[in-house]
């Protein structure tokens, strides 16, 4: 007879097999984790991914940073655009949402980001393509999960990717630039 653990990572692999197959239709119905099955889901997951993404960099520092840095930086990040749209929301819609549940859908709403950051070493607009994934998700889960109008919802959501696209459009042009320097100071005598 399996284990609880056990039982449970089928379960989660089953949600998860669920929702890859069916995102839109997932993200209607999100699982009821609770917040220690949320934050393990949420470690794991973003914990394989930064595994994956450095293991295909070819790097030893890079696997391990994608294993310890990556979900330590996504928990952050999830936590911050949960609040930020906690807020907002109580603002603009009147509306207070459940804040758990509301990390449960910035978590899988952000399950294509973390997939395409895998290789997005190899080609970054494909991170956009994982934001505006995302953005589509979160618009349907915002509108499904708490009964949020929709108008409201993808104002608020084209808003923030276009604040997404300028933030990475800046950060890969300051990138261009430091390689370039870095490439002239090794030409340089």
């Amino acid at each position: 007879m399996p284990d609880k653990s056990q039982t449970d990572l089928r379960q989660y692999i089953k949600v998860y097999q669920r929702f890859l197959s069916h995102p839109v239709r997932e993200i209607r119905s999100l699982p009821d984790w609770s917040w220690r099955e949320l934050f393990f889901n949420q470690v794991a997951l973003t914990s394989a991914t930064g595994a994956i993404a450095g293991f295909l960099k070819t790097s030893i520092l890079s696997v391990a940073q994608g294993m310890i840095v990556v979900p330590v930086i996504t928990s952050v990040t999830i936590l911050v655009g949960s609040l930020f749209f906690y807020f907002l929301f109580q603002i603009m819609a009147g509306q207070t949402l459940p804040f758990r549940k509301l990390i449960e859908l910035m978590f899988f709403a952000n399950i294509p980001f973390f997939i395409f950051q895998t290789v997005a070493y190899f080609f970054p607009p494909i991170s956009l393509f994982g934001l505006a994934m995302s953005a589509m998700l979160l618009i349907v889960g915002f509108v499904e999960n708490f009964q949020l109008e929709r108008k409201i919802v993808i104002r608020t959501i084209v808003g923030v990717y276009a604040l997404f696209i300028l933030v990475w459009l800046w950060s890969r042009i300051e990138a261009l630039r430091f390689e370039s320097k870095i490439d002239r100071s090794i030409d340089s005598p």
